[in-house]
């Protein structure tokens, strides 16, 4: 009797602690039902005020640091060339600084102006992106056009590339840098145009370039001080300035035939032959050399 009765309070106290504990498992499943929402509020809660603050932090060292001035806004290109040195670099910089002003370095207009301002430099073919870096600087993704001659026009040179746009760099005449070589078009009848990245008005001008790009790959181009287009219009005729003083007549353009001149083949024949044999494409003698018949004739009749 006394087993049995002790067997029974034992079954009663196992069933007490069972159900206590299925009490406390649905308690802690409704905390954790309650407390989930609660946990991920809260941790929103911080990421906002997390982002609040570090927004209008970032702004204000952006205004501090990359903007206190104009001045202070730099440039950085994908793949800028050799020949964009560093008075190239900073005037385009200069001229940025100056349309930008001091718009805030997150007003959306501030890139898009400075792209519009790269653009009408006349340096670039085309301005694909321009970004925002955590420095303040601007980094240009673009195509660079190619310098590739001067154009004199009254006394002033005008860089151009290789279509006839004008650049956004001039020099008095006679006082550019010996290098890079850019032989110059002399002897047009047209103004130089008045907005950088504009192609040169008249025939002149594209004629002596697609001459000099017709010789730029010579081993003597550097001996091409000048293409003459003076008498391009009323005759068809490019002559070369040769930096030893003399003149090579060349003729017509090197797209252009006519059965009265020599195919421009057999001329770079003939300045090829005087290169090799004096060292200078105008024959070493300072004179007028007429290319454009089967024997070259010098000035007062003489042939070679």
């Amino acid at each position: 009797m006394k087993s049995a009765s002790k067997s029974s309070r034992t079954g009663r106290s196992s069933g007490v602690f069972a159900n206590r504990i299925d009490a406390w498992r649905e308690r802690i499943t409704a905390w954790r039902s309650t407390l989930l929402p609660l946990t991920w509020i809260l941790i929103m809660g911080v990421l906002i005020t997390v982002v609040a603050w570090s927004i209008p932090a970032l702004e204000a060292r952006f205004s501090e640091d990359a903007i206190a001035s104009n001045a202070s806004i730099e440039l950085e290109y994908v793949n800028a060339p050799l020949w964009f040195d560093a008075r190239c670099q900073l005037e385009l910089a200069a001229s940025v600084n100056v349309a930008v002003g001091e718009m805030s370095p997150f007003d959306p207009k501030r890139l898009s102006l400075a792209a519009v301002t790269l653009k009408e430099s006349g340096w670039f073919i085309d301005v694909r992106q321009v970004q925002l870096l955590a420095s303040g600087a601007l980094y240009v993704d673009a195509t660079f056009t190619t310098p590739f001659a001067m154009v004199r026009a009254a006394d002033t040179e005008y860089l151009v590339d290789t279509s006839g746009r004008r650049l956004g760099m001039t020099w008095a005449a006679g006082t550019r840098p010996a290098s890079p070589h850019y032989p110059s078009i002399v002897g047009t009848r047209w103004a130089a145009p008045e907005q950088v990245g504009t192609q040169w008005k008249g025939g002149d001008v594209m004629a002596g370039l697609e001459l000099a790009k017709y010789l730029a790959n010579k081993k003597w181009f550097h001996q091409v001080s000048a293409i003459d287009v003076s008498h391009f219009t009323d005759e068809r005729m490019l002559s070369i300035v040769a930096a030893g003083g003399g003149t090579v007549v060349w003729g017509l353009p090197p797209d252009d035939h006519d059965a009265a001149e020599v195919v421009p083949e057999t001329k770079l024949g003939y300045i090829d032959h005087f290169y090799t044999r004096y060292g200078r494409i105008d024959s070493g003698v300072g004179q007028v050399m007429d290319l454009r018949g089967d024997l070259v004739t010098l000035a007062g009749g003489a042939r070679e």
